[in-house]
Order: C-alpha cells, then structure tokens, then sequence
C-alpha cells in the first residue's frame, strides 16, 4: 500500500495514474487556506527547453488517450503579444489580428482545469482518505512545501471573453514589460471562458490580499489586455482567487527525490502542471516497485 501526503494538483494526479496502473493508495491532506491550485490557470505551453517540450509531448498523449476526467485537458491554439515566440519558442508563427500565434501542426497549448481535476480525485478516492498519517508505509510527498524557500502569490479570476467571430479557441500571452504579464487561458470544459492572470510576488509568508489590492490587479490586467489584446472583450467575470506556489530553494533542479521509501515533489513555482507527466511517471514507477 502506498500513502499520497497532499490532495492539490500533484496528489491528485498522481492518485488517478495510479489508480490507472491498478496500485493501492491512502491519501491525506492538511486542507491548507493557503495553497496553489485553487488559483492555477493551468496551460502547458510550447517553450525552447527541451523539458518543456517532453513533458508537452506527453501531455498531448493524456489527451489523447482520455484516462484524465472528461474534457479536463484539452489542446488548444497558443497565441501571443510578442514579436517573437516567448519563453524562447523555437517555432513558426503567423500573423493573427494583431498579435501572432504558432502556425505549424503539433505547436499548440494543451489547457488544464487543475481544480476540476483535484476536486473529482478528492471525491472519487473519498473512502481512501486518512485521518492519521501511516507509519511504516512508502509515502509520496505530493506537494512542494518541504522543499520550499519562499512562496509566489499570485491571483486568477474565470472571465467570459467575446472574441471576434473567426477567432479560435485559444490561450492568450503578453506582456506590456518584464515585469508586468498579462494572460487568459481557456478553461478546458467550460465553453465562453477563460482564467485571467496574474502576478508573481515573492514572499516568506503567505499573506492574503484585500479586495482594494485585487482590484489594483484587475485594472492592471484589464488596461494590459485592452493593449495587447485589443479584440478580448470581456462580459462576465467570477471572484478572484489568491494561490501561492511553492519556490525551491537554490540550487534545486525540480528533480524528484528518494529516500528509504519517500519520494518528494519538488517545489515548481512556475512548472508544476507542464511538467507533471514526467514527475507522475517517476512517482507511479516508483510506487509499482512496491507491489
């Protein structure tokens, strides 16, 4: 039997692989105020490190196959604000109104609905939940706290944007500079709406943001988008929600970790959901071992 330390996004996905490779598991959870994946806006884009492009791959191959829950993760066009592919994109790109997105076959987005993906793992594997950690057992530490120097805080909000009638269905990147990004990334199962975002704060504890800062945040992603994106029109929104992701500590590489019979996550501030597939192979092979 193996024990899951942690029910957000790395435990649940990493539950339901499991469950498809037929291994026996108990979970807990600590119900943390403060977590990252209530906030996440899930997308996996192209990128010019070649660990992005594996795990991309990979990715595309979950949506393919259909072992995740129903239209939790779908591909998607990926469209940009920049002259050239950001995060160092090494793809072809066309002209799209006026901002650019990939053009080739195979250079898409794949979009993640992380909560809808926790929440269904957490009530699918109800009667699997531990109240009082075991002892003695091979554990998965599925949450990057342990390996945490500081936390990213970080905010998204549902929209429902009205795109112009020829547009396609895709994730929207820009930035006006360095420091001020702006993005809406389609919620897989939800037709009409996009998660709008965000900013990326360090800080040594998690502090809740008041509704007067949010509303900072909003007008600036709302002047940014109006910008960048100047054929978004946004309709309807849904409450902010505040996330904090974990960030290594120096000199981590974000490889998982072994020791007697743990395994850890590593702390992926800004990696966590493109690059799970090759962590979750790591940890459903590890657990296997055990059988």
């Amino acid at each position: 039997m193996i024990h899951i330390e942690g029910m957000g996004w790395f435990g649940a996905i990493t539950a339901l692989a499991l469950e498809r490779a037929n291994i026996a598991f108990t979970w807990s959870d600590n119900n943390s105020a403060h977590t990252a994946w209530k906030a996440s806006t899930g997308i996996v884009y192209p990128a010019g490190d070649d660990r992005t492009e594996a795990n991309r791959q990979k990715w595309t191959r979950w949506v393919l196959d259909q072992w995740l829950p129903k239209d939790s993760a779908k591909l998607c066009q990926y469209v940009f604000a920049h002259k050239k592919p950001p995060h160092e994109g090494q793809y072809p790109f066309a002209p799209y109104h006026d901002y650019h997105r990939a053009s080739v076959a195979g250079v898409h987005a794949v979009c993640v609905d992380v909560q809808r993906i926790v929440t269904e793992a957490r009530s699918r594997f109800a009667d699997r939940l531990l109240h009082v950690e075991p002892v003695d057992v091979p554990r998965i530490v599925a949450h990057g706290g342990p390996r945490a120097a500081a936390w990213v805080w970080g905010w998204s909000r549902k929209v429902h944007l009205e795109t112009p009638p020829d547009s396609v269905r895709a994730a929207y990147y820009g930035k006006r500079h360095r420091f001020d990004l702006t993005y809406a990334y389609p919620v897989p199962d939800e037709d009409g709406w996009w998660y709008a975002g965000s900013a990326l704060v360090t800080e040594r504890t998690q502090r809740v943001r008041s509704r007067e800062e949010l509303n900072t945040e909003w007008g600036r992603w709302m002047n940014s988008t109006a910008e960048l994106f100047p054929y978004l029109r946004v309709m309807r929104t849904q409450p902010f929600v505040q996330g904090w992701r974990p960030k290594p500590k120096p000199g981590d590489k974000g490889l998982m970790t072994y020791e007697d019979n743990v395994i850890t996550f590593p702390a992926l501030w800004h990696s966590g959901v493109r690059w799970a597939p090759q962590l979750v192979e790591q940890a459903t092979s590890w657990a296997a071992s055990f059988r």
